[in-house]
């Protein structure tokens, strides 16, 4: 699992660029255009569906780009996000989703973990 982990999120902070998958192809950008991308895609997301309040750091724009890496490989396109509540686990796959032009999918559970 530590394997995995390492794998998946090798973006650093502090890089130069961060990946990510644009018109079919995994690239390294420039942060400054990554982080007009997310701009963009919060405008989009805050014009379908609701405002959000959402603080770019270097930290969630390396997340959204993990993401986003996870979640266009064509091997195994799924992801489990645990942690705390509040850290903006569901901010940045709804963002990294939206750069992929993707539906999230939520399953339905009750308190019993059972389905309805």
């Amino acid at each position: 699992m530590a394997s995995t982990i390492k794998n998946h999120f090798k973006n650093s902070p502090k890089m130069d660029g961060v990946f990510s998958f644009i018109s079919g192809k995994y690239v390294k950008i420039k942060r400054e255009d990554y982080l007009g991308i997310v701009k963009a895609t919060i405008i989009q997301y805050e014009r379908e569906y609701q405002e959000i309040t959402y603080v770019p750091l270097d930290e969630a724009i390396a997340c959204v780009s993990a993401i986003e890496k996870i979640l266009s490989s064509h091997n195994n396109p799924n992801i489990l996000m645990v942690g705390v509540s509040g850290v903006g686990r569901q901010t940045n796959l709804q963002l990294a989703a939206l750069i992929l032009k993707m539906d999230i999918l939520r399953l339905p559970t009750l308190r019993d973990f059972g389905t309805r």
